[in-house]
């Protein structure tokens, strides 16, 4: 699902950017396929993205970001389908306590407890959310700014960004994937994700705050031979 959904999500921004019909067949099919498994799950119109796993919401938000743009580009086919998603994801996959749009659901895995809430996977929902249902987007925007974020003093600066856990502040901790690592509680890939949604809903004052602690833990460097700026941050 997440690969065919990222490829769908390429093609679209290629055809909405004026690109040609050289994709189309594939782009056809894909989300066609995409839709009628979605229909046809029996997780909830949600899919898997590896066997025998949680469905990790982030990545079905990929799946419904590429059927939007179809959407957009073919006369609202789908639509209906990505209305039925949103839906859900508002009414039965909200963390209570928090808010917030869920990470994970149990899915294929075995272990049916309730799924942990990771920063960064909250900031990846939020920035995706922003180009399917904006007032979505910015509830959870301002749930995420209410709940999640989180300054600590490192080396001896104070920095701000996003926190990945709701229920600890481990003082570093390497987790791997999307989180990347965590200082005193501290996400470095929530803190990254969430200048997209930031900057979705121009809240410069916030995303300063965050670029600023990009700059302490990476650095900005303009490649040679690029006229554009790419921000590295270490995890």
């Amino acid at each position: 699902m997440t690969y065919l959904s990222l490829l769908a999500w390429m093609i679209s921004n290629y055809k909405m950017i004026g690109g040609d019909d050289q994709f189309d067949n594939l782009f056809h099919t894909i989300c066609r396929t995409l839709n009628r498994r979605m229909l046809e799950s029996k997780y909830d119109l949600n899919l898997l993205s590896f066997p025998y796993k949680p469905i990790f919401l982030p990545d079905m938000l990929i799946a419904i970001i590429a059927l939007q743009n179809y959407s957009k580009l073919y006369n609202g086919t789908y639509q209906e389908t990505i209305d039925k998603w949103i839906l859900n994801a508002k009414t039965k996959w909200i963390h209570r306590p928090t808010g917030l749009l869920k990470s994970m659901l149990p899915g294929a895995s075995k272990y049916k407890r309730q799924r942990k809430m990771k920063g960064s996977f909250i900031a990846l929902n939020c920035s995706y959310l922003c180009l399917v249902n904006e007032m979505f987007a910015l509830s959870q925007y301002n749930s995420m700014k209410n709940k999640m974020v989180h300054e600590i003093e490192f080396f001896g600066e104070r920095i701000l960004g996003i926190k990945e856990f709701t229920n600890k502040d481990p003082l570093f901790q390497l987790s791997g994937g999307d989180s990347g690592f965590t200082a005193k509680g501290l996400s470095a890939g929530g803190t990254a994700f969430a200048l997209g949604c930031a900057t979705f809903f121009e809240d410069w004052e916030f995303r300063s705050k965050l670029l600023r602690t990009a700059e302490i833990i990476g650095e900005t460097v303009k490649r040679e031979g690029n006229d554009t700026i790419d921000l590295e941050i270490f995890f």
